[in-house]
C-alpha cells in the first residue's frame, strides 16, 4: 500500500461569490516531502514568509514594493 498525502486549496467561499473554485494536488507521501523542502528553500531565497497568489498579483503582504 502507497501512502499518499493531498493538499487543497479553495476560492470563492466569501459572501456575494457567484463562484467557487476548489483545486488540489495529490501527492505519494516521500514526494510531498520532496516538494516542501524546495518550496521551502524557494520561500527562503526569496525572503518570503508565505507565497499567497493574491497578494502576489495585487502587490501587498510581502510582495509590496517598499
Amino acid at each position: 500500500m502507497t501512502a499518499m498525502e493531498a493538499y487543497f486549496d479553495e476560492s470563492g467561499t466569501h459572501h456575494g461569490s457567484a463562484d467557487i473554485c476548489i483545486a488540489g494536488y495529490l501527492f505519494e507521501k516521500d514526494k510531498a516531502a520532496d516538494l516542501d523542502a524546495v518550496w521551502q528553500r524557494m520561500l527562503q531565497e526569496n525572503g518570503l514568509p508565505f507565497f499567497h497568489m493574491v497578494d502576489c498579483v495585487q502587490g501587498t503582504g510581502p510582495f509590496a514594493v517598499r
